[in-house]
């Protein structure tokens, strides 16, 4: 993961997965009560922009569900509209 990288602002958590479960899911529910569909989008591994056509982002499966995966199921869960 690169601090600096060009989606760093579509993130609402950065690195922490459970505040980014929480947070998903709120934003989801409050961007949804305002009759918008929420999107979640840049699916994980999806962190790196410098040569990100030629990087390779590799996590073993553990590190993809314990750190990656919550943020998105969590907003799955709180009735995100679509996956992008």
């Amino acid at each position: 993961r690169v601090s600096r990288g060009g989606r760093n602002a579509e993130s609402l958590s950065g690195e922490d997965p459970l505040l980014g479960a929480r947070l998903g899911a709120e934003f989801v529910r409050g961007v949804q009560a305002q009759r918008v569909a929420a999107v979640v989008k840049h699916f994980a591994l999806n962190s790196q922009e410098t040569h990100r056509q030629q990087a390779s982002s590799d996590a073993s499966e553990r590190v993809a569900f314990e750190v990656y995966y919550p943020p998105f199921e969590a907003a799955i869960c709180a009735g995100a509209a679509a996956v992008m």
